[in-house]
């Protein structure tokens, strides 16, 4: 008869036995923790932080002067901040970097100036406020002729530093409509006199726009009313994929010949699409809408002023904000290309 301990020895070895892996031996287990999987191994693009205008360097609407995550810097004069904290510029002008106290501590600031030169913060006080034409006018034509006819002595400015005037009336308001524009230049002899100007500009003004604006391919007389008023279709061609534009609109001419002499060119948009016969001339493309105020007006020492101020709407699905930031240097290149073209016209004799 077996043994109780000869029972207990045999029934242990089967609970030993009862895998065939425990015959073969022990079975280390893990005793490291499994580490995480990751999915862009550190290659995701950077975000191009920083500084991306330098104190004193030249900027025009919508140039971004600082990008950032927080307020490192914060919006001075004539620049605005966006959502993410992106500082860019709404005027053209010169960038300056500047320090305010605010409550005990100090804020850095970042603003542009419209003179070289010129210092931040300003002192309004001494200097007054800083005037600068590329704000909203009033949809009220009567506005834009104020200040076409109406100028103080401190909005003028030669073309070749800058392309500012008068301030806007009051700021944008809702149904305000497009913004308005404008650029002030002096002209010496030189460039061209005050009948020399107005026989380009104040005489079939649609025909010598195209020789000088590149964009504009054709030019029509749809109606000539009177002597004074006159109405024109413009056939502008622009880069692809944007389709062509055709602006139509009725210009009235007004000039004084008494010394000082001055002459007014208005530019409104007009709808023919009520009259068959001139809708026939009217050229066929996307039709956009503008309207300009320009006035001419020689000055005390010969020389002669050109001051204009425009709103337009390209039609169609061109966001305005794209137009609206090209507006203010569209406008000005327009002075340098009309006296490029002008001074071939006096070479050969045009004039």
């Amino acid at each position: 008869m077996m043994s109780f301990n000869t029972l207990s020895s045999f029934s242990r070895w089967c609970q030993v036995t009862k895998t065939p892996f425990s015959l073969l031996g022990s079975v280390r287990t893990a005793t490291k923790r499994a580490g995480g999987t990751v999915r862009n191994h550190g290659g995701s693009p950077g975000k191009r932080l920083g500084l991306k205008k330098y104190s004193d360097q030249y900027v025009i609407p919508g140039n971004i002067i600082v990008r950032q995550r927080g307020t490192q810097f914060h919006p001075g004069q004539n620049v605005e901040m966006g959502r993410d904290h992106t500082i860019y510029a709404t005027v053209p002008g010169y960038v300056r970097f500047y320090k305010e106290n605010w409550m005990r501590t100090e804020r850095k600031f970042v603003g542009v100036v419209l003179n070289r030169g010129e210092r931040l913060p300003r002192d309004e006080a001494a200097l007054g406020r800083s005037r600068h034409c590329g704000l909203v006018f009033s949809d009220a034509i009567g506005d834009i002729m104020f200040f076409a006819l109406y100028p103080s002595p401190l909005d003028r400015h030669v073309f070749s530093t800058q392309y500012h005037g008068s301030e806007a009336p009051r700021p944008k308001g809702p149904g305000d409509g497009a913004p308005w524009h404008c650029r002030v230049s002096e002209h010496t002899k030189e460039d061209a006199t005050f009948d020399e100007f107005w026989s380009k500009l104040g005489v079939n003004k649609a025909e010598n726009e195209r020789e000088y604006i590149k964009v504009i391919k054709q030019v029509a007389l749809v109606k000539r009313i009177s002597d004074t008023q006159s109405i024109w279709t413009l056939y502008y061609a622009l880069p692809p994929p944007i389709s062509p534009r055709v602006f139509t609109v009725l210009q009235t001419i007004h000039l004084v010949e008494s010394s000082p002499k001055s002459g007014i060119i208005v530019s409104v948009p007009i709808d023919l699409s009520a009259d068959e016969e001139l809708a026939k001339i009217e050229e066929k493309g996307t039709k956009g809408r503008y309207v300009s105020v320009e006035r001419l007006l020689e000055l005390e020492d010969g020389k002669v002023e050109w001051r204009m101020a425009t709103s337009s709407t390209p039609g169609g699905s061109i966001p305005s904000f794209i137009s609206e930031t090209s507006m203010p240097g569209q406008i000005a290149a327009d002075v340098p290309h009309f006296l490029s073209w002008f001074r071939t016209v006096r070479e050969k004799g045009d004039n």
